[in-house]
């Protein structure tokens, strides 16, 4: 069986970004991936500005005049002004550009004013408030590199160098199909045996804040026929199919047939807890991934391989979502496979939920993220282990 990093390793290596591409206005682009690097085309700011409101002079100026200058301007945002007289001082306010002769911004809660003239208590040194030219970027600076999943502090700055409009990579078209006899839909009439089926609108609901564009399907009963023709149609459809169960070595595990028989399957079996049954191939000449049927191994299982896949997928520069590392609030043996423990962070530390089973959902909702155990060795109190937020996984 393959590790994790092995089984990722080999699912990124097999999936090729997209190259369609669409120009959208840049409200719409929120949460779509860069298709090129954006380029700044002048500098921010513009020219050196003012930060407070306040007054505009030469320090060398005071400093000459003993701490008293003449007041011989007022320069308000977005003014143009001119050269500052020498030996004078401007009103300044907020973002307005700092005149040439003057290299201090005094705030205006140290200044007084009385009789056109100003006082300024306490040192002034060069420099002081103002915001110099391109501090921000500059002409040719690379604001965002390609890959790039848009949040909206990315609207703001492109916003900033005068860009309204991106290029982005189209939404990925992602298929899902949930297989079991006992499935039934939310909303359906439940019969004894049966349950509801939660692994569909889970993954429909990580794929869309993913940013694809799902096509569900409703459960599938297992049926050898109908999977297979479900999954050949999903495939012409999508660039990317994900199923859930129907992978393992039971009888009535069919998907994994069906996939080996319009395609090819690359990996079976994962070494790791929850989620040993997972498997990755190509349906026709589209990639394939199917998770375990239980639901938390389902969640868990897509956020540690299938959304990296995806993010490679739709051109990601951060296919791999990163851990950080936290202190252990317990001890943990070492175990045959890869451990993944749902866990809560409080006071800087990991807690485990007391169920663990792979069926226990509650146990994702009520919790922060996921730890993981090595299987050479255990975890022992206040040991720092890898963590992975939900948050991190999930987007």
């Amino acid at each position: 069986m393959h590790t994790v990093i092995e089984a990722r390793s080999l699912l990124l290596e097999a999936v090729s970004p997209l190259q369609s591409t669409e120009v959208l206005t840049l409200g719409d682009g929120l949460g779509r991936v860069l298709a090129h690097p954006e380029l700044a085309t002048f500098s921010v700011p513009s020219a050196d500005n003012s930060a407070m409101d306040g007054y505009a002079f030469s320090a060398e100026d005071h400093a000459k005049a003993g701490g008293e200058l003449p007041i011989s301007a007022r320069i308000h945002a977005g003014d143009a002004p001119a050269s500052l007289v020498r030996g004078s001082a401007a009103r300044i306010f907020t973002g307005a550009t700092v005149p040439a002769g003057a290299n201090v911004v005094a705030m205006q809660e140290r200044c007084v004013e009385c009789n056109d003239m100003l006082r300024i208590a306490g040192e002034v040194k060069a420099g002081q408030n103002i915001r110099y030219t391109g501090e921000d970027f500059q002409v040719g600076d690379t604001l965002l590199e390609a890959g790039h999943r848009l949040k909206p502090q990315d609207v703001g700055l492109l916003a900033s160098a005068g860009i309204d409009q991106v290029e982005v990579v189209r939404r990925a078209r992602v298929a899902v199909l949930s297989t079991g006899n006992e499935l039934v839909t939310a909303g359906e009439q439940r019969r004894a045996g049966r349950i509801y089926d939660s692994n569909g609108p889970m993954l429909c609901a990580l794929l869309t804040q993913l940013g694809c564009t799902v096509l569900p399907a409703s459960p599938v009963a297992d049926s050898p026929t109908m999977i297979r023709s479900l999954l050949d149609a999903a495939a012409a459809q999508a660039d990317f199919v994900i199923s859930t169960g129907g992978v393992s070595v039971g009888e009535s595990d069919y998907v994994r047939h069906a996939v080996e028989d319009l395609g090819h399957l690359d990996l079976w079996r994962i070494a790791v807890k929850p989620g040993k049954p997972v498997a990755f191939g190509v349906i026709r000449d589209t990639p394939f991934i199917g998770l375990p049927g239980n639901p938390v191994a389902a969640f868990v299982t897509f956020c540690l391989l299938a959304a990296p896949a995806i993010r490679r997928l739709q051109g990601r520069c951060d296919p791999v979502p990163v851990a950080v590392r936290l202190p252990a609030a317990f001890n943990r043996p070492a175990a045959p496979l890869e451990e993944y423990l749902r866990v809560c962070v409080k006071d800087g530390k990991l807690h485990p939920h007391m169920q663990q089973g792979s069926g226990i959902l509650t146990s994702v909702v009520r919790t922060d993220g996921l730890a993981q155990v090595h299987t050479d060795h255990g975890v022992r109190f206040g040991d720092l282990i890898d963590f992975l937020s939900f948050e991190t996984l999930s987007h």
